[in-house]
C-alpha cells in the first residue's frame, strides 16, 4: 500500500518539474545578453542616424529582456520589437 509520504513526494516532483518547464518556456535574456543584441541591431540598422533610435533601443531592450528569442522584430521605419502575445493583442485592436 503506498503510503501518503510517498504520494506527496510525488506530487512536490511532480510541481517542481511543472514550475521549471514553465520558467524556462518563458526566459527572457538577460540584461547583458539584450544588451549585446540591441548593440548588433543598432549596428546593423544604421545606428541613431537610421530607423533605430533611442526609443527603439529602449524598446529592443525591454523586449529581448521580457521574451528573449521569441521576439517579432516588425521591419519598417521606426523598426519594432513585440513578445508575440503583444502582437496578437495589437492584432485583436486594430481589428477591432
Amino acid at each position: 500500500m503506498t503510503s501518503i509520504r510517498s504520494i506527496l513526494r510525488v506530487l512536490a516532483a511532480l510541481s517542481a518539474t511543472t514550475t521549471i518547464l514553465g520558467l524556462a518556456a518563458c526566459s527572457g535574456f538577460s540584461e547583458e545578453e539584450a544588451t549585446n543584441r540591441c548593440d548588433q541591431e543598432r549596428e546593423a540598422r544604421g545606428g541613431e542616424m537610421g530607423c533605430f533610435g533611442a526609443l527603439q533601443y529602449d524598446e529592443c531592450l525591454t523586449a529581448y529582456q521580457d521574451c528573449g528569442q521569441d521576439v517579432d522584430v516588425v521591419d519598417g521605419c521606426p523598426v519594432q520589437y513585440l513578445c508575440p502575445t503583444d502582437g496578437e493583442e495589437e492584432a485583436e485592436t486594430t481589428e477591432e
